[in-house]
């Protein structure tokens, strides 16, 4: 999680950048991603409470996306990869392994993702009068 962490704070300091200037408070959820961000806000503006941790209720669909992509699609090549880390037989790191394994899987696990990504894009999504995020 910690080289998502770091995307998200680059992400941040990018913004800051591009804008010239620091906003007076951020909120987010408590994902680990958000707590190197989350840091520097408090950082750069020199007060603790320039950043708030809430909940997500507008995130409520990409997460529910994101958990059925992962229980219903990834998790078994997930599961895969920690099997070869765990039996010691693939090392993180390692970049020759890191080639070995993309030449192995890549094809495949490209295959499978096109497919996840065709039923998704297929998928109707319905206007609902109550909601203020309906499509």
């Amino acid at each position: 999680m910690h080289c998502v962490a770091g995307v998200i704070a680059y992400y941040y300091m990018t913004a800051v950048h591009a804008v010239g200037g620091v906003p007076e408070v951020v909120r987010t959820d408590r994902g680990t991603e958000n707590a190197t961000m989350a840091a520097l806000q408090e950082l750069l503006r020199g007060d603790r409470h320039a950043h708030r941790y809430g909940t997500s209720p507008t995130n409520q669909r990409i997460e529910a996306w994101w958990s059925f992509f992962r229980t219903g699609h990834i998790q078994w090549w997930l599961d895969l990869f920690s099997s070869f880390v765990d039996d010691n037989t693939f090392h993180p790191g390692n970049d020759r392994e890191t080639d070995c394994l993309r030449f192995s899987f890549m094809t495949i696990l490209r295959e499978h993702l096109k497919d996840v990504s065709n039923a998704i894009n297929c998928f109707v999504i319905h206007f609902n009068k109550l909601s203020a995020y309906s499509f």
